[in-house]
């Protein structure tokens, strides 16, 4: 902010201990997606994106928690229009480490009244990608929410989404009839 004077207090949590630190202020320019109304969208599939969390602000203004989000969280906003096909959601952070998980968050409704569909984190410590695969139904809008599950997790990442048909025989009604055997045959679920 324009003309504020910040004073930062670093200490130890004894008096009596006293030892070396390293302090670093950087400072962010704000993602263009940084809130729900500036989310981009994604056009068309299959996505391959980079970006980064770095100077995304609050996003719900510290508001209890919101499908499972924490309330420190600060992300990045992705929306899509739901075409009826099984959509694939893969968010993947550089940064590892214990206490360093990404969460990916799916909504439904609009910015100013978002319903949860889903909430789903990857491991820091292990390094694993947040996963979420789900039916986008026709000409629904989902918002898309990556995070860090803290205030201080912001990092680059990938986020990847992809789409496919269900498989012909998806439901009970459209089972494929085993008229011979030995049947021997291939597919995809």
């Amino acid at each position: 902010l324009d003309a504020v004077t910040y004073h930062i207090l670093l200490s130890g949590k004894k008096f009596e201990v006293a030892s070396g630190y390293q302090f670093e202020v950087s400072e962010y320019e704000h993602p263009p997606n940084d809130q729900c109304e500036d989310a981009t969208p994604i056009a068309s599939l299959p996505l391959s994106t980079y970006g980064t969390t770095a100077g995304a602000t609050s996003d719900f203004g510290g508001i209890a928690d919101l499908c499972g989000i924490s309330v420190d969280s600060r992300g990045v906003w992705y929306t899509l229009v739901g075409d009826g096909k099984i959509t694939r959601l893969e968010y993947s952070m550089q940064i590892t480490g214990g206490r360093l998980d990404r969460e990916l968050s799916v909504f439904t409704g609009s910015c100013s009244n978002l319903s949860c569909v889903k909430n789903t984190e990857g491991s820091g410590q292990y390094n694993t990608a947040a996963i979420y695969e789900f039916h986008a139904l026709q000409d629904v809008t989902y918002y898309f929410l990556l995070s860090g599950k803290s205030f201080v997790v912001a990092s680059g990442y990938q986020f990847e989404v992809s789409a496919y048909d269900h498989p012909l025989n998806d439901i009970c009604d459209d089972a494929t009839s085993i008229t011979s055997l030995p049947l021997s045959t291939t597919g995809t679920t």
